[in-house]
């Protein structure tokens, strides 16, 4: 499952420089690789504060943003008491966009950084104390090569960066965070808030790698903090996903990576349990590297997370022809992996999340412009049927679109395209028995019918239904009718139907959706309309 800032008073943070140089990606303990040091000053930053406008849905689901321009590339994160917090780019004015970070406890008031202008892709993750983001820095040279972390919980030093570019890094990209719980090396690490995993470029010493991946984390309360990454055949990484086990302690970090002929997975482990003093620093050592290849297919945009040893690799491989969603499974912390096919279809599923508690895994995806989801009771070894959470075809359909997390719930976040701009939406996952199901299609003169059923125990009140029938020649029928119905009771069944004249000639695709306050569900079936009368394949 994904999970402080420096709660010390010194005027300046300062970083350390580690170099973990391979020869070929086979893993080799950390104090056995040349380290180089470098020590430099960098600023802390405090948030400005704005309001960010929004306007709520009242249904399944909830816009955070609303208000008059876009919103992208969302992240959320969750705490055990059902608190949320979220980043994502934003504006107020539509031209000056930054990476802004709010909290359901009020989503109209959100905090931005004004040096990071331009910046893009915030990430958060939350550890026992509180929530923490970072994100991805502008591609100015001048800024490239910055690492920032963001405390809401500090007001003294809400945001701090440590700047690499003197040292020909930069163009850092797609960071990600894993924070966790764990003592320093010489006090209790109240301080330490966990790891980023990133890619970018390495130009020190005229190392000369594009798609370098890198690590980082912060080493004491003074605000020290140590960078490194991997020579060798380990070019050309582009995506970055990471997770720690609040178990183990173990740090893993995945890239993706284009290895000439195809894309493979580069997978990373530390221990963050320990530290190991380097002279007058210490790092976490690195335990092994991993790469996941398939000679018959590209594997790209991992998400990752661990549990006592159980890691969770999602990823889309391309094998069959189009993107499937597979599941890279290990038990035994990532010593060996078995590919699980999580979703596939003739259409493509893309960019999937994943989240672990005990042995449920859930794991979303987009498809046909839709959120989808499947979950796992054993712990990614096998995956239910798929469901779809929005009934909108609005989801935007690109890399950082969506997002997931756990907490007292399972909640998910993506950018929508249903209103007039691109706004934030949350859901919040329920698990149980659905409290309505469909039941049959039936044709007629001129109508589509279709049951809805309530298979559970409970009643269940105000669910909004929709049905949708498009296509004929020249794909001249578009009908769609709504409605509400106030309750269905336990064991029940209601007819719905299509209003008006339904008239065409050729195939047509009938899409119903049902939802209430807590569920949605959708179904997509295929008829012929000849003429007035209509009748299912």
């Amino acid at each position: 499952m994904k999970r402080s800032l420096v709660k010390g008073t010194a005027l300046f943070i300062f970083f350390i420089v580690t170099v973990m140089c391979c020869m070929d990606i086979t893993a080799r303990p950390a104090q056995d690789e040349p380290i180089t040091a470098h020590w430099t000053a960098a600023s802390r930053h405090v948030a400005t504060p704005m309001t960010i406008p929004k306007e709520k849905t009242a249904s399944f689901y909830e816009d955070i943003t609303g208000g008059d321009y876009n919103e992208s590339h969302p992240s959320l994160a969750a705490d055990p008491q059902g608190d949320l917090f979220a980043g994502y780019e934003g504006t107020v004015d539509g031209t000056d966009y930054y990476p802004i970070f709010a909290s359901n406890a009020d989503w109209t008031s959100g905090m931005y950084f004004e040096e990071a202008l331009g910046c893009t892709y915030p990430q958060v993750d939350y550890k026992t104390g509180g929530f923490y983001g970072t994100f991805e820095p502008c591609q100015d040279p001048s800024t490239s090569g910055q690492i920032w972390i963001i405390d809401p919980q500090n007001e003294e030093y809400p945001g701090v960066y440590w700047d690499f570019a003197s040292y020909n890094f930069n163009s850092f990209v797609d960071f990600k965070i894993g924070t966790y719980v764990h003592a320093g090396p010489d006090d209790d690490g109240a301080w330490n808030w966990g790891g980023l995993a990133f890619t970018g470029y390495n130009g020190n010493n005229g190392s000369n790698i594009v798609g370098c991946p890198f690590v980082f984390y912060q080493t004491d309360s003074t605000g020290n903090g140590v960078i490194d990454w991997l020579q060798g055949n380990v070019n050309n990484c582009e995506h970055a996903t990471t997770d720690i086990d609040l178990i183990t302690n173990m740090s893993y970090s995945v890239y993706d990576r284009n290895a000439g002929a195809y894309y493979q997975l580069l997978l990373r482990k530390d221990d963050f349990g320990k530290w190991q003093q380097q002279g007058d620093h210490y790092t976490h050592p690195m335990v092994t590297t991993k790469t996941i290849t398939d000679a018959a297919g590209n594997i790209k945009f991992p998400d990752i997370v661990a549990n006592n040893n159980t890691v969770l690799v999602v990823a889309q491989n391309d094998k069959a022809g189009n993107q499937d969603v597979y599941c890279y499974r290990s038990t035994d912390g990532f010593s060996s992996n078995t590919p699980v096919i999580v979703a596939n279809s003739s259409s493509d599923e893309l960019y999937p999340k994943i989240t672990l508690e005990y042995n449920s895994a859930l794991c979303t995806y987009i498809k046909d412009g839709h959120m989808y989801y499947k979950v796992s009771t054993d712990a990614g070894a096998t995956w239910g049927p798929e469901a779809r959470v929005n009934w909108d075809d609005s989801v935007v359909v690109e890399y950082g679109a969506t997002d997931l997390c756990a907490g007292s719930s399972v909640y998910d976040i993506w950018q929508d395209s249903r209103g007039a701009n691109r706004d934030i939406y949350v859901h919040e996952f329920i698990y149980g028995p659905p409290p309505f199901d469909f039941g049959q299609f039936s044709g007629g003169i001129s109508k589509v019918k279709v049951e809805i059923l309530n298979p559970s125990d409970e009643p269940t009140e105000n669910i909004s239904w929709t049905i949708k029938v498009t296509g004929g020649i020249l794909g001249r029928i578009n009908v769609t009718s709504s409605g509400m119905i106030e309750t269905l009771g336990s064991g029940d069944s209601v007819e719905i139907q299509t209003r008006g004249l339904l008239f065409g000639l050729g195939r047509i695709s009938v899409l119903v959706t049902a939802y209430n306050q807590d569920w949605a569900d959708a179904k997509s079936v295929d008829g012929k309309q000849l003429l007035f009368y209509t009748r299912f394949l």
